[in-house]
């Protein structure tokens, strides 16, 4: 409680700052009230991921001291005390005049000084290069130098994941060859050359007079010609129908001719991490007479034809007049239809209550109508991750007090 207490202090006049993750109580006051002393007059400095006290007090003054005007520096997943002093006065001169460069994940030192450097040299007028997940010094000076003359007058291209260096310069004067006119064509997780020149003309040829289609997550070659053809004649006059993270040809011609008999009239039912086929035929008929007159409900990662259409029925009479409900993550029949009846019941007037990762039924039915009670006059209180019911009521309670006149504190 006391722990709380000096939470609520703290934040005084400032927007939010989230006690999310923070299971243990490893925070300590004297930490908390260093956080205080540094972010004044800041918009926000997330204290999420710090589960460990090993950002120390010292660390923390000198970044205080680095981002002196700047818009915002996350120091969210910065666990360990490897980002030394002398790296973040590298970094706050090099990224003079820039918008951001965000120095989250950058677990380790080996982004070296160098790297940094050239960096420095190739981005300028460009909006922004995250050198975020850059964990290696594997993205050498030269990649680097081909890429900057390839992205001439394009939008951006990001070299976010690109932790090998397999993506080899003659792939990227292909792509770039290709992608004259289009708006963006990523080459985000392309972490190795098998997606073939071969391929890359087929796609070409396939994509002319479509808004995109994203080769993002096409590790594999897998994907075949043939498939693409189906796709392009099955998408004609629709938005976009991803074919993202279709690593397999398991998704048969025969299941994309039915959903593009099925989705006339939507606005897009993604068909993207449908990795098996094991959506059947008879799921789909029944998804398309329950969504009639919704505004999109997604069969994104429904994997496994455990959601019996008995609990699909239920969820469809369950939101009427509601906006949406995600059924997304429902992997497992475990959300009886008591629990749905008790959910329907506590959300009446409510904007949303998400139902999403409630993979378990440990929140009771005691849990949710104190919440209830709680969030009286609040926009929304999400019952997400509340994967335990060791948020006592209690301290619902003292979190209610703590919180009148604050726009919200996640729980």
């Amino acid at each position: 409680m006391q722990n709380l207490e000096h939470t609520s202090g703290l934040t005084q006049g400032k927007n939010y700052i989230y006690v999310w993750s923070v299971e243990r109580a490893l925070m300590i006051m004297e930490a908390l009230e260093d956080i205080n002393g540094l972010t004044q007059g800041r918009n926000h400095f997330n204290a999420w991921s710090v589960e460990r006290d090993s950002v120390r007090v010292d660390t923390l003054d000198n970044i205080n001291g680095l981002i002196q005007g700047r818009n915002h520096i996350n120091v969210s997943s910065v666990e360990r005390a490897l980002v030394i002093v002398e790296n973040l006065e590298h970094i706050k001169g090099l990224t003079q005049g820039r918008n951001h460069l965000n120095v989250s994940s950058v677990e380790r030192a080996l982004v070296i000084m160098e790297t940094l450097e050239h960096i420095n040299g190739l981005t300028q007028g460009r909006n922004h290069l995250n050198a975020w997940s850059v964990e290696r010094a594997l993205v050498g000076v030269e990649s680097l130098d081909h890429i900057n003359g390839l992205t001439q007058g394009r939008n951006h291209i990001n070299v976010w994941s690109a932790e090998r260096a397999s993506v080899r310069v003659h792939t990227l004067e292909i792509i770039n060859g290709f992608t004259q006119g289009r708006n963006h064509m990523n080459v985000w997780s392309v972490e190795r050359a098998s997606v073939r020149v071969e391929s890359l003309d087929h796609i070409n040829g396939l994509t002319q007079g479509r808004n995109h289609i994203d080769v993002w997550s096409v590790e594999r070659a897998s994907v075949r010609v043939h498939t693409l053809e189906i796709i392009n004649g099955l998408t004609q006059g629709r938005n976009h129908l991803n074919a993202w993270s279709v690593e397999r040809a398991s998704v048969r011609v025969h299941t994309l001719e039915i959903i593009n008999g099925l989705t006339q009239g939507r606005n897009h039912l993604n068909a993207w991490s449908v990795e098996r086929a094991s959506v059947r035929v008879e799921s789909l008929d029944h998804i398309n007479g329950l969504t009639q007159g919704r505004n999109h409900f997604n069969v994104w990662s429904v994997e496994r034809a455990s959601v019996r259409v008995h609990t699909l029925e239920i969820i469809n009479g369950f939101t009427q007049g509601r906006k949406h409900l995600n059924a997304w993550s429902v992997e497992r029949a475990l959300k009886k239809v008591e629990t749905l009846e008790d959910i329907n019941g506590l959300t009446q007037g409510r904007n949303h209550i998400n139902v999403w990762s409630v993979e378990r039924a440990l929140k009771k039915v005691e849990t949710l109508e104190d919440i209830n009670g709680l969030t009286q006059g609040r926009n929304h209180l999400n019952a997400w991750s509340v994967e335990r019911a060791s948020v006592r009521v209690h301290t619902l309670e003292i979190i209610n007090r703590l919180t009148q006149k604050r726009n919200h504190i996640n729980v």
